[in-house]
């Protein structure tokens, strides 16, 4: 039996319409249940596209996910693709253990540590991010050494909020010039009261600290590469840098007919997949110059996103053009 977790913002729209088009007998179940470790049985398929900004997710997904596996349960995402899920810091153990890519990344527990590293290092700027968060959320470029030693301090202090409201507040003006509307002008106003109450993400979680993440900043790029696999099928897009800033995730300013040549990228993207035994992996890509990199990776991505891409690749790297439902090859492989 297929059991399905229903969430309109999910893959599950995909997956439903999947199963009824092909005649697949599936069941919708509730994985916040208390019995759904018992409902589903060895030689069940679950599929759950559980989201990094819910609370109650956060605290048992993958904790069901591995548990399942270990009935003989077949889940997506696999244990191997979401125990790492949104999680940066267990990303660079994980890909450092395979000598993946990896641009250069740093992570401190202990404030004197963080602090000793920063007075001697020479090479600025940094790019500061939280463990956790998806579309540049949290992603601070740290000139020199007063500012890392702020965020240090901040880090192992007071932290830092989960969702900006800064950030947040910024973006809701730049929408709204860029499209007045009384819906653009509400989501100003209810943005700047998140100074003063806390709400949505940052109302459940807590603010994140007792750890300082950074990653090495590579100049001069003006975007990243978000090449997806799954289940030896690859699709990819470009993500321009935002306008003076030096982020491209979650810029929505997207090229999908790529001219240049990422067959390096797909091969590392592949083996890698084939290494871990993912089912469904999304990697962040730059070249620096000498060669390509890995930012982060994460199981889950916005499907409707993609769905203007010219076509995919095979794990032979040959190009099949056309339209493509990425949802479907997750499932097709499961049944």
């Amino acid at each position: 039996m297929i059991y399905i977790h229903k969430d309109d913002s999910s893959f599950s729209v995909k997956w439903i319409e999947y199963c009824e088009v092909n005649s697949v007998n599936y069941r919708l179940i509730n994985c916040y249940s208390t019995d759904v470790s018992k409902t589903i049985n060895c030689g069940d398929v679950l599929l759950w596209h559980f989201h990094h900004n819910d609370y109650s997710a956060t605290k048992f997904a993958k904790s069901l996910m591995h548990s399942l596996s270990i009935k003989g349960v077949k889940t997506f995402p696999s244990f191997n693709m979401s125990w790492h899920f949104d999680d940066k810091i267990a990303q660079k153990y994980l890909l450092e253990s395979i000598s993946a890519p990896l641009i250069n990344t740093y992570v401190f527990y202990k404030k004197e540590d963080a602090l000793r590293w920063a007075h001697d290092r020479d090479e600025f700027p940094l790019v500061f991010k939280l463990a956790g968060g998806a579309g540049a959320s949290n992603v601070k470029l740290l000139k020199n050494n007063n500012e890392t030693v702020k965020y240090i301090n901040r880090m192992f202090s007071k932290g830092v909020p989960k969702q900006p409201v800064r950030e947040k507040i910024v973006d809701s003006i730049l929408n709204f010039k860029k499209k007045p509307s009384i819906k653009a002008s509400f989501n100003v106003f209810k943005n700047i009261c998140k100074i003063f109450i806390r709400q949505g993400v940052n109302k459940d979680f807590s603010n994140e600290k007792g750890y300082f993440y950074v990653q090495d900043f590579i100049p001069n790029l003006d975007c990243d590469y978000r090449i997806i696999v799954i289940n030896g099928k690859a699709f990819a897009i470009k993500r321009m840098i935002r306008s003076n800033d030096f982020r491209a995730s979650g810029s929505g300013n997207i090229v999908y007919d790529i001219k240049e040549d990422l067959s390096e990228p797909l091969r590392l993207a592949f083996d890698i997949c084939h290494r871990l035994k993912f089912d469904c992996c999304a990697f962040d890509f730059v070249f620096d110059g000498s060669g390509w990199k890995i930012i982060e990776i994460s199981y889950g991505f916005t499907s409707k996103v993609y769905e203007p891409c010219l076509g995919y690749w095979d794990d032979s790297l040959t190009w099949h053009s056309g339209s493509f439902i990425p949802e479907n090859f997750m499932i097709s492989n499961l049944v």
